[in-house]
């Protein structure tokens, strides 16, 4: 299915039809069914992934270690899935209503901050690639933390900001996951950025869960990285 298919199936609600589709093959395998019903992350067994693509879930998995500390830029069912994983995990929302909503539901080695942006008024993609010049808290509260980390995530809204603030807290060793990478435009300052620092990227193209287009998840590393690449 194309993004187009998909846009219309979301308009007139008849997601429900995917149920149709034959129990076997990767969309079955996957979760991608059971997430387009549920319209958020799983895998086969109902239970929560990251909202990432599976090309790069697959790659990525096995290299996870226990002694890890994990930072997101916004929080959810990546954050049950890196929680069960690594050592630690600390996450920032934007979004009061789904800060309350998940905060109760995670782990004792999660911590969960919450800054606002201050106009939700604003179309949700224009937030998630404000330029260098309009940076958001919810981009810098990363530097209020303690730690360096091994693995930053960025998603959200405000990405490019949040990319140039991920830079000064990832560890020697660490890597930056950026999602969504195929808004090449939108994404050129915090891109650029990175290049810029001397990073190289690994992408991952491929479908990601309950989404119907095809998306990229893309690994940026210097050598001697956490996760061997």
């Amino acid at each position: 299915m194309n993004k187009f298919i998909g846009d219309v199936l979301r308009f007139l609600k008849l997601d429900w039809i995917i149920i149709f589709l034959p129990k076997k093959g990767f969309l079955y395998t996957t979760g991608w069914r059971k997430s387009i019903l549920a319209k958020k992350p799983l895998n086969q067994k109902k239970m929560p992934i990251p909202w990432l693509t599976y090309s790069f879930l697959d790659f990525f998995e096995s290299r996870l270690t226990k002694d890890m500390k994990v930072f997101e830029y916004g929080a959810g069912n990546s954050t049950l899935w890196f929680a069960s994983r690594v050592g630690s995990v600390a996450s920032v929302d934007h979004n009061q209503e789904w800060y309350d909503y998940i905060k109760s539901t995670f782990p004792d080695n999660v911590s969960l901050a919450l800054r606002i942006y201050p106009d939700e008024k604003i179309d949700f993609h224009k937030r998630a690639f404000l330029p260098f010049e309009k940076e958001s808290e919810y981009s810098k509260y990363i530097l209020d933390t303690d730690e360096l980390y091994d693995i930053i995530v960025v998603d959200g809204i405000d990405r490019n900001n949040s990319i140039k603030y991920a830079v000064e807290k990832v560890s020697k060793n660490g890597v930056i996951i950026v999602d969504n990478l195929e808004y090449e435009k939108e994404f050129s300052e915090g891109v650029n950025f990175l290049f810029n620092n001397n990073y190289k990227l690994l992408p991952f193209w491929g479908l990601s869960p309950g989404v119907y287009h095809k998306t990229c998840t893309g690994i940026f590393y210097k050598e001697n990285n956490c996760l061997d690449i």
